[in-house]
């Protein structure tokens, strides 16, 4: 926690984050709704390493996890499971469209392979984050590889331009197919919203594309 407004000055260390079922409990963020906090993250169902699952919780301040966690979404699709066990749903980060509509964007199949891409979850309207029936699951990954020179296109997180009007996504990705973890670059693109209030995040670009 600051000590001041200077973001640079002090800080005191307020403690670990943590639920009660720390289990590889990784990757976390924080969704603000009506006013409530909740740590959003990826861990195990069990104290095995089988696969990593999103999970929700209640925040009591922005340092204390109080509640018991909830399961938002599992490795249940191929496009989820590619790289074998453990299969992957990690990195969560919150996106909220410009109509206030809540997203989730998370990373699937493992980070070694051309196949690490995102899914999304969308929280219905006026729904109570922690029911997992009130999130929808897309089907198929909403963004991913191009197949040519742009692979294992994951772990994004999202950032405006200066004066707010466009939005971006920031990702690495890799230039060659079998890459795994060497040689990843980290890339933006443009996104934009679908009348739902999803983002259409579209195709990878070309890994050496450039955009102006």
């Amino acid at each position: 926690e600051s000590k001041t407004a200077d973001a640079q000055g002090e800080y005191t260390f307020k403690g670990k984050a943590a639920p009660a079922t720390d289990r590889w409990a990784i990757d976390q963020t924080v969704l603000e709704h009506n006013g409530q906090l909740y740590a959003i993250w990826s861990g195990w169902e069990g104290t095995e390493n089988v696969d990593q699952r999103i999970y929700i919780a209640k925040m009591e301040n922005p340092w204390t996890i109080s509640g018991e966690r909830v399961e938002l979404s599992k490795p249940e699709y191929n496009w989820e499971k590619q790289g074998g066990t453990p299969t992957i749903n990690e990195g969560p980060q919150v996106v909220k469209a410009p109509d206030g509509t809540v997203n989730i964007l998370y990373s699937a199949s493992g980070s070694w392979t051309d196949f690490y891409c995102l899914g999304r979850l969308t929280l219905k309207k006026d729904a109570d984050p922690m029911e997992k029936s009130s999130w929808m699951k897309a089907d198929q990954p909403v963004f991913e590889k191009n197949d040519s020179s742009t692979y294992s296109t994951g772990h994004a997180c999202f950032t405006t331009s200066p004066d707010g009007k466009e939005d971006y996504i920031v990702y690495h990705a890799t230039k060659n197919s079998g890459d795994g973890w060497n040689g990843r670059g980290v890339r933006t693109q443009r996104i934009y919203w679908n009348e739902d209030g999803t983002p259409d995040i579209g195709a990878a670009l070309e890994y050496n594309a450039r955009v102006n």
